[in-house]
C-alpha cells in the first residue's frame, strides 16, 4: 500500500510539473503571447533610449560576472534548480485549476 501511495503521489508531481511546462510554453510562443510581448517592449526600449539600454546590460553583464565570482554561488548550486522545479509545480497546479475553472489555459 505504501508503495502505491509514493507511486501515485510521484505520478501527480510530474503530471503538474508537465502542466506547468506546457502552460508556459502555451502562453510564452502563442501569437501575443509574453515572448511577443517582452520582445516589442525590449525592442522598443532600445529604439527610444538607447543610452539606458546599453547602460541596463553592462550593469546585468557586471552583476552576473560578480555572481560567478562569488563563493555563494558554487555552494548554492542545487537550490536554484530544486527551486525552479517548485515554481514549475506550483505553476502546473495554477494551470490545471485553471484549465478545470475556465476551460483554457
Amino acid at each position: 500500500m505504501k508503495h502505491t501511495v509514493a507511486c501515485l503521489e510521484s505520478f501527480a508531481v510530474m503530471a503538474l510539473l508537465a502542466m506547468g511546462l506546457t502552460g508556459a510554453a502555451y502562453h510564452l510562443f502563442r501569437d501575443g503571447g509574453w515572448l511577443d510581448l517582452a520582445g516589442g517592449s525590449l525592442w522598443s526600449f532600445i529604439l527610444d533610449a538607447p543610452t539606458m539600454a546599453l547602460a541596463a546590460v553592462g550593469g546585468a553583464v557586471v552583476i552576473t560576472w560578480l555572481w560567478h565570482r562569488s563563493r555563494e554561488f558554487r555552494r548554492e548550486d542545487g537550490k536554484a534548480a530544486t527551486g525552479v522545479f517548485y515554481v514549475m509545480v506550483a505553476a502546473g497546479l495554477y494551470f490545471a485549476a485553471h484549465l478545470v475553472l475556465a476551460g483554457t489555459l
